[in-house]
């Protein structure tokens, strides 16, 4: 197996980071009992991190909460001619960080959708300390995470920037983010490793 660590992802891993269909995701629970489940996802090249969008009451986010650590694997399969076949497997850590329906997150959408429509609304609340700088953050991130969502997943998120609760069916929804480790590449019988620079 080779070790790659420079910093710049390679063009066959970011290939099937950015355009898998879905990806399958490994947690365990606190028997460390495995536990896989399929998920549609979000690679996003600038913070060089994955985004899903789960509900709090799922397997997966009770057992992320006690053990953050995971694995996720995206493939491509040539059902004619094994090797070419090809994947990867992504280690790390997730952060469960953006809950939708927290009531400051959706004052601060509310007054960026505002803002986007013209009024100042938003400025005003900054200036005026009704929204705090990291629920700032959090919101544009949230906005752009589901932006690309939409972009690759149009019939299964609302528009981003209008009705975020009617995301995946309009249930509580929680945004995991997923900072990699490493990443384990295999076209055929050949592997390589890329470890990500902390």
């Amino acid at each position: 197996m080779e070790n790659m660590t420079q910093q710049k992802i390679p063009k066959n891993m970011l290939d099937l980071l950015e355009n898998g269909t879905f990806a399958y995701l490994c947690t365990t629970d606190k028997n460390w009992m495995p536990h896989i489940a399929t998920i549609f996802y979000i690679f996003d090249l600038k913070t060089h991190a994955i985004y899903f969008i789960t509900s709090p009451t799922s397997k997966k986010y009770r057992n992320l909460l006690n053990y953050p650590r995971l694995s996720l694997t995206v493939d491509r399969r040539d059902i004619q001619n094994p090797f070419n076949n090809e994947g990867l497997l992504v280690r790390g850590k997730a952060l469960p960080v953006y809950q939708f329906w927290s009531p400051e997150l959706k004052f601060t959408l509310n007054a960026i959708e505002q803002d986007q429509r013209g009024s100042n609304l938003f400025t005003s609340y900054i200036k005026r300390r009704y929204i705090s700088r990291e629920d700032y953050k959090a919101s544009e991130t949230i906005l752009r995470i589901l932006s690309l969502f939409q972009e690759k997943y149009p019939q299964f998120l609302a528009s981003p920037g209008r009705d975020v609760e009617v995301v995946a069916g309009g249930l509580e929804r929680v945004m995991i983010e997923l900072h990699m480790i490493s990443i384990s590449y295999w076209r055929g019988p050949k592997f390589k490793k890329f470890k990500m620079s902390s």
